[in-house]
């Protein structure tokens, strides 16, 4: 018996291409993934639901984004002589995995300078490499473990500030893949002359 994995995408019942397949696979049970960015998306199988594998190419399907879509698995015997049962145990969305930071700005003054202090406390369950980017200057702080902050006072030059915004990127391995999340926190104009 021949088993394969195919990754298929279909707009108005036309077969689009590619169709990405995993082939010769021994094991009768596997673990699938579906992974949506946009309007691509990406199949990996696993034998044991922890060691992923990912197919050759993702897939396009631009139609997704009118709303009347349609996902799912199936199963298909195109040369098959006698009747197979197939079961699929369950089947879940969930939200993509994202790396939780919290984020704050402030506006400070230290003698006649404006600095803006930013604040990220890593809530996720993996340490995250976050790097805090504020008008006045980047600075990456690696390995901020669940429940640490990473923490920078960037010093303007100036004696005044306008309000303005800091973005805040956290990446962590989570489930097996590298995360990116992004915050944005505000801060307060100041003078400090």
């Amino acid at each position: 018996m021949a088993r394969a994995i195919e990754l298929r995408s279909e707009v108005g019942g036309t077969v689009q291409s590619p169709q990405p397949q995993a082939n010769n696979l021994t094991s009768g049970e596997w673990h699938l993934r579906l992974v949506k960015e946009g309007s691509t998306f990406t199949g990996s199988y696993s034998a044991d639901g922890e060691t992923w594998t990912e197919l050759s190419a993702p897939v396009e399907n631009s139609a997704v984004a009118s709303g009347d879509v349609k996902v799912g698995v199936f199963t298909i015997g195109t040369n098959q002589t006698a009747s197979k049962t197939v079961t699929f145990d369950h089947f879940r969305l969930t939200e993509a995995a994202q790396v939780d930071l919290v984020v704050s700005a402030a506006s400070r003054c230290v003698g006649a300078s404006a600095y803006v202090a930013v604040t990220a406390v890593n809530r996720s369950d993996a340490p995250a490499a976050v790097t805090l980017t504020t008008p006045f200057g980047t600075k990456t702080v690696a390995g901020v473990t669940p429940g640490k902050q990473a923490y920078q006072s960037f010093n303007s030059r100036a004696g005044q500030i306008e309000a303005g915004t800091v973005t805040v990127k956290g990446t962590a391995t989570i489930g097996g893949r590298e995360v990116t999340s992004s915050y944005d926190a505000a801060y307060p104009a100041l003078d400090c002359s």
